[in-house]
């Protein structure tokens, strides 16, 4: 009778433990499936471009370089005008506009009409200044959301196949973030405008 009771006493302090245990786990889950409610759905990362030395990224913050490169390469490819710059200026407008702020998409707009007789048949090249590549300097920093990147471009134009332009100019453009579909704009930046008049550089030392 002794050993059924100490057996009996055993097992009810066994059970006792596990209903502990499983009560502790279910309050444990509780907590993860609320932190995991509130936690971000995206977290952006953002690596620069060489990383042979290394890079310490913190969420959300991004390099100069990539500002630098995002800029560079999207400003290039709007301002390429393949065969009539009438028509190419407002279709690259329409092409990049989740690049775009509806500001500056409005500024080309403008643009567009108020030189469209200039623009007509004009054939327009950018390529990079020989030489020119990133540095600290090319990009300044507005704010946590914004920048301001220097462009360098050599300028290239032909109307009806003559040249009629070859020139370095600078363009100090505005970048700010910018929250739109992930799968139109995966860098979640956009060209906010000129800050500054874009001016005409030397062609010895392109500045």
């Amino acid at each position: 009778m002794g050993d059924y009771k100490s057996k009996t006493d055993n097992l009810a302090r066994d059970i006792r433990y596990r209903d502990r245990i499983i009560v502790g786990l279910f309050i444990l889950l509780t907590i993860c499936l609320w932190g995991w409610k509130d936690a971000p759905k995206d977290i952006d990362l953002h690596y620069p471009p060489d990383l042979r030395s290394g890079a310490i990224s913190k969420i959300g913050e991004i390099p100069p370089e990539n500002i630098y490169s995002f800029s560079h390469y999207i400003f290039q490819h709007l301002q390429n005008w393949e065969t009539n710059g009438a028509q190419d200026y407002m279709d690259n407008r329409k092409k990049f506009r989740a690049f775009l702020t509806p500001q500056y998409q409005q500024f080309i707009t403008d643009d567009a009409e108020s030189r469209k007789a200039d623009l007509l048949y004009r054939r327009r090249e950018l390529h990079p200044i020989p030489g020119s590549s990133f540095e600290s300097k090319s990009v300044k920093v507005l704010g946590p959301n914004s920048w301001v990147v220097f462009l360098d471009f050599q300028v290239k134009e032909y109307i009806k196949g003559s040249p009629v332009k070859d020139v370095y100019i600078r363009y100090p453009m505005k970048v700010v973030r910018y929250e739109v579909a992930r799968e139109a704009n995966p860098w979640q930046l956009a060209l906010a405008g000129y800050v500054t008049p874009p001016i005409q550089l030397s062609k010895k030392g392109g500045g």
